[in-house]
Order: structure tokens, then C-alpha cells, then sequence
């Protein structure tokens, strides 16, 4: 990367600033990346992870990331976020599931989101990227047959309990 920018910018690749390029890179990132501390903090958070979130992005700096886990799922959350911990690599969650984060003002937005683990100064953080998917089309097709399915299943229990008073 740093030689096709140099040969784009006419900067030659010794005069490519790689901390000021990913800084940059960070901060212009499409997707909301947290980087987070394995006690959970939140030490940095770009852009789109405060427009996604309805944070500032100082606001997120302040928080844990278990903020932005709804309520239910903040104990396991904690488990999870500690298991991996001990063992971090680079993999994206909730393949079994549906993931929601929290916003600020109590909505939750349906997201996927991909881990790795990374080193800063000798210390381990893990770099989140999240992704807003609630607005993709195959995504919501899904949702309408899953409260479809939801909707027959409540039906025919009704229809049971109807039957066998």
C-alpha cells in the first residue's frame, strides 16, 4: 500500500508517513471500528462507529463496550468478550445468530461484526469492525421469514391450546 501511494501522491515510499496513513485510514474507514482494551474499554472509535452509534466519538472513548450490548446479553457478552481474550484471532461473530448494538438512544441496530486481535505498545486490544445490515435486502427478506415462521408457529400453538384446554 505504501508504494502505490507514494506513486500516486509523487511522494517517494521512504516519505510515506505509515502512522499519519493508518491514522488516516482509521478515521476514513466506511465500516465503525472500536478498538477496545480487554478489560472492555473503548480506547478509540472513528467516525462511522459514532454516526452508527449516535455516540461522539469522545463519548465512546468513555464507555465499555458492554454499553452497547442490549441488556439481556451483557453477562454473556462479558463471558465471551473474556474467552476471547485468552485465546484472540482474527474471525467474524455471530455466524448462529442475529447481532444487535446498542445505540445511545436505546435503539438497537442489527450488525455483523469481525474481530482481530492486535498489539499496541506491548499491549493487546481488539480491533471490532462493525457494519450496518439491517438495510440489506436479503436481510430484511430474512427477518419477514423468520416473523413469518414466528407467526405460523404462534398460530398453530394457539391452535393447540384451543384444542386441549
Amino acid at each position: 500500500m505504501a508504494l502505490h501511494l507514494a506513486q500516486t501522491s509523487g511522494a517517494s515510499a521512504e516519505g510515506v508517513d505509515e502512522g499519519t496513513v493508518y491514522r488516516s485510514m482509521f478515521t476514513a474507514s466506511p465500516d465503525a471500528l472500536l478498538l477496545v482494551g480487554t478489560d472492555g474499554d473503548i480506547v478509540l472509535a472513528n467516525p462511522a462507529a459514532a454516526q452508527l452509534l449516535g455516540y461522539t466519538v469522545q463519548e465512546l472513548r468513555s464507555l465499555n463496550v458492554d454499553a452497547l450490548v442490549p441488556e439481556a446479553a451483557r453477562s454473556r457478552h462479558a463471558a465471551y468478550r473474556a474467552g476471547y481474550a485468552q485465546q484472540p484471532r482474527s474471525r467474524p461473530m455471530g455466524m448462529q445468530m442475529e447481532l444487535v448494538a446498542l445505540r445511545r438512544d436505546g435503539t438497537q441496530v442489527q450488525v455483523e461484526i469481525a474481530l482481530s486481535p492486535l498489539q499496541s505498545q506491548g499491549l493487546p486490544y481488539v480491533l471490532a469492525a462493525m457494519r450496518d445490515v439491517g438495510g440489506y435486502p436479503r436481510v430484511r427478506q430474512a427477518l419477514q421469514r423468520a416473523r413469518y415462521s414466528e407467526s405460523v408457529a404462534q398460530l398453530g400453538r394457539e391452535a393447540v391450546d384451543a384444542r386441549d384446554p
